[in-house]
C-alpha cells in the first residue's frame, strides 16, 4: 500500500532507502530511519513536502508490519494538520493517506480477533476508512491515474472486508472504465469475482471462470504495456 503524497520534486534520498528496507521486510531499520528523521522537524516550523513524505512512509510501515503505534502516530499527525496538509497535497491525497492508516488499524483488529464477527462490528470498524476513501475519490483528479485508480482499489478492498463485494466490484469497474488496461485494477477485479463465488459458497461457473480468465489475460497485457511505458526508454 503505497502513499501518494504529491511531489513534483525528485524523491528525497531517505525515502528511497526506506522503501528499499520495506521491500526487504526490514521494518525495525525502516522505523529507526523514519523516526530519527522526523525528530529533525520542529513543530513550530511550517510543514514541508519532505516531512509529509516521511509520514506517508510511516503509514506504509505500519500497514506492512502490522504496527498499531506507527499508524496511530501517523493518524494523530494527519488529523492535527489537516488544513495545512491539504494546502500542500490536495484533498484527495490527504483523505487517501488518512484512509490507508485507518484501514491498516482495522485490518490489525481483524487479524487479532479471528473468527466470525457480527455485521455491526465490521461496519463499525471499517466504515470510517470507507468514508475517507469515498472522500478521496470524490476529490480525486481523474488525470492523476496513479492516485485515482489506487483510491478506487483501496476503497474496493475496504468494502470487501465488510462483505460488500458487489459494490467493491462496481468501484473497480469505475477504475477500469477510465483506465481499461490498469494491471492492479484488473487483478483486484479478478480476485473480487473469485471471492464473490466463495462468499456465496457456490460452484465456480464456466462464465465466472471465463470472466476471471479474461481479467487475468488483460492483466498480463496491461502489465506488459505498463512495464514498457515505465521502464523501457
Amino acid at each position: 500500500m503505497q502513499n501518494n503524497i504529491e511531489n513534483t520534486q525528485p524523491e528525497f534520498p531517505l525515502t528511497a532507502k526506506i522503501h528499499d528496507l520495506l521491500n526487504k521486510s526490514k521494518y525495525e531499520e525502516a522505523r529507526e530511519v523514519i523516526n530519527t528523521r522526523l525528530k529533525d522537524f520542529s513543530v513550530e516550523t511550517a510543514l514541508t513536502i519532505e516531512q509529509l513524505e516521511y509520514y506517508g512512509c510511516l503509514v506504509d510501515l505500519g500497514c506492512e508490519s502490522n504496527n498499531e503505534q506507527d499508524l496511530t502516530n501517523a493518524i494523530s499527525f494527519l488529523e492535527a494538520n489537516q488544513t495545512s496538509i491539504q494546502q500542500i497535497t490536495g484533498e484527495s491525497s490527504y483523505y487517501y493517506n488518512l484512509a490507508n492508516a485507518k484501514h491498516g488499524l482495522d485490518k490489525i483488529f481483524w487479524q487479532n480477533n479471528p473468527g466470525v464477527k457480527p455485521i455491526e462490528t465490521g461496519k463499525e470498524r471499517f466504515q470510517e476508512a470507507i468514508n475517507l476513501y469515498w472522500q478521496a475519490f470524490k476529490t480525486a483528479d481523474r488525470q492523476n491515474e496513479t492516485l485515482y485508480v489506487q483510491v478506487l482499489i483501496n476503497l474496493s478492498n475496504a468494502l470487501t472486508y465488510v462483505s460488500r463485494i458487489i459494490e467493491a466490484i462496481q468501484f473497480l469497474d469505475v477504475a477500469l472504465n477510465a483506465f481499461p488496461n490498469h494491471p492492479n485494477a484488473l487483478l483486484s477485479r479478478g480476485d473480487a469475482l473469485y471471492y464473490l463465488c466463495n462468499y456465496f459458497n457456490s460452484n465456480v461457473t464456466l462464465s465466472l471462470y471465463q470472466q476471471i480468465y479474461i481479467n487475468n489475460v488483460q492483466v498480463q497485457k496491461g502489465l506488459k504495456k505498463w512495464l514498457k511505458f515505465n521502464f523501457v526508454h
